[in-house]
């Protein structure tokens, strides 16, 4: 049984499968800029940055979607390519309407509650 997210699936109809092939989780993203936890690849931007080409949006894309996740484990199995995948550039673009400005030497409560009683260093 070869799809993406079929973890999720299979739990969800309380199934289990003797031979599974899980797209979303034989491939990661690269995380070569330690940018610490990342969540699993989106199969868009698995065909996207592997197989060259974006998927379908439109309804009744289930078939689109076995099918791209078919092509991802034959390009592994016949064509050997790496599993690590690029990360896609919203998650390498920083949003900075989320960003709060810090003042400099800002010390938070805890942090003072915690320095109490010992000396500078």
């Amino acid at each position: 049984m070869v799809g993406h997210l079929l973890n999720k699936d299979l739990k969800a109809l309380k199934m289990d499968h003797a031979r599974v092939i899980d797209t979303s989780l034989v491939f990661k993203h690269d995380n070569s800029g330690g940018i610490g936890k990342l969540p699993r690849p989106s199969l868009s931007h698995l065909c996207k940055s592997v197989l060259g080409y974006e998927m379908l949006k439109s309804p009744g894309r289930c078939v689109h979607e076995a099918l791209a996740s078919m092509k991802l484990v034959l390009a592994i199995v016949e064509l050997r390519i790496d599993t690590s995948v690029p990360l896609p550039d919203e998650m390498l673009k920083t949003d900075e309407s989320r960003l709060l400005p810090m003042e400099k030497n800002v010390v938070s409560k805890h942090s003072k509650r915690n320095l109490r009683g010992r000396q500078p260093l």
